[in-house]
């Protein structure tokens, strides 16, 4: 089980195996979210069946979102980890700068920031 894998790792200060356990577990995760919505992208009834299971309000947005999360993650931790914690003063140079980041980070790929993707 994930959960008994990671504690043991941690327990053990080996951090790096934790991150391993935890990749592992969200590759799986995207490779099955993309073939499930792609197995229901033609089966109109599997796709309501897919939706209500996630039991959520928004339910297409939210598997979007997790999709674009999951496929994006390396770059939103390089991006995690250039930009500040908080931001005091939103000058325009400062925007400017944190905006550059962004778009950096992003790439071509413009549905990084949007939930609506089709990751």
């Amino acid at each position: 089980m994930l959960a008994d894998g990671v504690n043991e790792a941690l327990l053990v200060n080996d951090e790096p195996e934790a991150d391993r356990l935890v990749r592992a577990f969200q590759d799986r995760t995207h490779a099955r979210i993309d073939a499930n919505f792609e197995t229901a992208a033609v089966d109109e009834k599997l796709h309501r069946r897919l939706l209500a299971q996630i039991g959520t309000r928004r339910p297409g947005e939210d598997a979007a979102t997790l999709r674009c999360i999951l496929k994006n993650r390396d770059a939103l931790e390089l991006l995690a980890s250039r930009l500040p914690l908080r931001i005091g003063n939103l000058s325009n140079e400062a925007l400017d700068e944190y905006k550059t980041l962004i778009e950096r980070t992003s790439g071509r790929d413009r549905e990084f920031f949007y939930a609506r993707c089709s990751c």
